[in-house]
């Protein structure tokens, strides 16, 4: 198994940790009460799906080509795009909640991401 797919098969395992970690959890409740939702750093997707769920269209952003793709093949109903790391690729107010989970530490500007 090649170093992409063993980082997103533990990713995975982690995004499916939605009731026993506490920032996951908070973000599902949330969820519910919101419509348009855009998971920034949504890696394979995995995450995104469990927090949603099958009820909602959602959207999901990552830097990495390989887990657009994965993310894509695996959760069809919501949508991914590839995410220069640098500008959303959506208009402002288009979504009701933006997040990002497990993204922060993989980066090399900090500041820039959050800005």
């Amino acid at each position: 198994m090649n170093k992409e797919n063993e980082y997103y098969r533990l990713a995975k395992e982690a995004s499916l940790e939605t009731e026993t970690n506490p920032g996951l959890s908070s973000i599902k409740k949330i969820v519910l009460k919101s419509k348009n939702i855009l998971d920034v750093g949504c890696g394979e997707g995995t995450k995104l799906n469990n927090i949603v769920g099958n009820n909602k269209v959602s959207y999901g952003i990552d830097i990495s080509k390989f887990a657009i793709i994965k993310a894509k093949q695996q959760y069809p109903k919501h949508n991914f795009k590839i995410y220069d790391g640098v500008k959303i690729p959506f208009k402002d107010k288009t979504f009701e909640l933006v997040y990002s989970t497990f993204v922060l530490e993989h980066t090399d500007y900090p500041e820039g991401f959050i800005d």
